[in-house]
């Protein structure tokens, strides 16, 4: 998630969980969380890895294309 926040130019702030935020508390206020990462942008919880990165190049933020 870091490289693709990188790639595509975005500032990103990364929350540990069970350091920055107790489990009990992430997982109250993101049940749909399932795995890790799981990202959230400008309040909209877009999902793991793979829905991120689908939602950056809907967004035109990468290309799917390989260099």
């Amino acid at each position: 998630m870091k490289e693709l926040c990188n790639r595509a130019n975005v500032s990103y702030k990364e929350i540990v969980v069970d350091i920055d935020i107790p489990k009990h508390v992430f997982t109250k206020e993101f049940p749909q969380a399932k795995s890790y990462p799981f990202v959230v942008i400008d309040d909209k919880r877009i999902g793991g890895l793979v829905e991120a990165a689908k939602y950056f190049i809907q967004e035109g933020l990468v290309s799917a294309k390989r260099k």
